[in-house]
């Protein structure tokens, strides 16, 4: 088979939509074709054929030994676990807790659930010190309120870039 019976139609006929005028297409355009040596078919068709090298073991052998492999490691196991060599110490639940016990455990645990959600309305009754102003997955743009309060209440305007001491 030629490079012209490869070839899509209208390809490097300057039918092609932009690369007609395209520099880059007409420079590799003129560069020379490119083509198989004598034989090199018949020599690539002719390894195909070929018997695979030794050494090298078909899927289908690998994964039978994968298997096997892998029920043999599970039957090790269960017979060490059925012999009661794999087992751990006995289990052995300590004293059940009490009615009285469980209840001082909810109310300490009330108790501090209480503190921490008054915590978290007194924080969010706190005016915000910042202004969030937007951004993206890189930058975002926060504005800090608390320099501005300072400088209003001074009754002076201060530089941009200004940061307190």
């Amino acid at each position: 088979m030629t490079t012209e019976q490869i070839r899509p139609a209208g390809a490097g006929t300057g039918t092609d939509r932009g690369l007609a005028s395209d520099p880059l297409a007409a420079a590799l355009r003129a560069l020379p074709r490119e083509s198989a040596g004598e034989g090199f078919t018949a020599s690539v068709l002719a390894r195909l054929d070929r018997a695979p090298a030794p050494g090298r073991r078909p899927p289908l052998a690998v994964a039978a030994a994968a298997t096997l492999a892998s029920l043999g490691l599970g039957a090790l196991v269960w017979a060490l676990l059925s012999s009661g060599q794999l087992a751990g110490p006995p289990y052995r639940p300590g004293p059940e807790p009490t009615r009285r016990a469980r209840l001082e455990a909810l109310e300490t645990e009330r108790a501090r659930l209480a503190v921490e959600l008054e915590e978290i309305r007194r924080l969010a009754a706190e005016p915000a010190p910042v202004l969030y102003l937007g951004g993206d997955d890189e930058v975002d743009l926060v504005l800090d309120l608390a320099g501005l309060a300072e400088a209003r209440d001074r009754g002076r305007p201060l530089p941009a870039d200004y940061r307190p001491p």
